[in-house]
């Protein structure tokens, strides 16, 4: 009868560590923050605040709220999917790229958000942009090459090449 009473008081006990540990966020550090949302080349310097009686960030009104607002879009439109639609691989990496970008949009606009959230997704976006970036460049050279040949093949077939 005691060993059972001992386990539900350890899984009881461990049950409720466990949801007060899912609980606790790091406090916001202006610092460490902005710079971090600043590398996503979403957030411009100085367009946030942190409003200490709500307990989270603010878009300071004025031109630089407008040009968070055309970054956001411009990479949300960049790596749009449909975009990818040729090649399957990068499709998905734009679409893991696209909500990686509204998590960190999430994590901007809500400082509770734990901070190991904040770099997977950062850590995420990287590779996942590198990775595109690598497709794109693949496709490219190959789109390249494959018009110096037809533009040789152009060249052989003028008249003043054939004798």
């Amino acid at each position: 009868m005691k060993s059972k009473f001992k386990f539900w008081i350890i899984l009881l006990t461990t049950f409720n560590l466990r949801l007060n540990s899912m609980e606790t966020y790091r406090k916001f550090d202006q610092t460490k923050d902005m710079h971090a949302y600043e590398i996503f080349d979403i957030v411009p310097k100085g367009i946030f605040k942190f409003n200490k009686t709500k307990g989270q960030l603010e878009l300071i009104p004025g031109p630089e709220r407008e040009k968070f607002i055309n970054n956001y879009n411009n990479l949300i439109d960049k790596y749009n999917p449909n975009n990818f639609s040729h090649n399957t691989k990068a499709y998905h990496l734009a679409q893991q790229i696209t909500q990686d970008i509204e998590l960190a949009k999430e994590c901007i606009l809500t400082p509770k958000t734990a901070e190991c959230t904040f770099l997977t997704i950062f850590y995420n976006y990287r590779i996942n942009l590198e990775n595109l970036e690598s497709i794109i460049l693949s496709d490219t050279l190959q789109s390249l090459s494959i018009n110096i040949i037809n533009l040789s093949n152009i060249v052989k077939n003028l008249p003043i090449y054939k004798k």
